[in-house]
């Protein structure tokens, strides 16, 4: 990954989770963040795949400094739970 642009940043904790100025210039590995996002689909805001509503996957093996979600992931899930109540992530 080019960690030179704006992208989920795990590595950078959660004070640089969205960033594009990671101080790490070692390759990026994994885990691999996920955000779905279909273009020209008609969605709502909270289902609509934001850059900044990443997440990581369950898995146990995952650094503790890392962060596990993005800056917007709580919004959109608040946000999702308003409409259709209490979501399984």
């Amino acid at each position: 990954m080019d960690q030179t642009l704006h992208w989920a940043n795990p590595v950078g904790g959660y004070a640089m989770r969205d960033s594009d100025m990671n101080p790490d210039k070692n390759t990026y590995c994994g885990p691999i963040p996920i955000i779905t996002h279909v273009h020209g689909l008609n969605s709502w805001a909270h289902s609509d795949g934001w850059t900044e509503s990443w997440y990581l996957p369950k898995a146990n093996n995952i650094d503790p400094t890392y962060a596990k979600i993005g800056s917007k992931y709580e919004y959109f899930r608040r946000e999702y739970e308003k409409q259709f109540g209490n979501s399984q992530g």
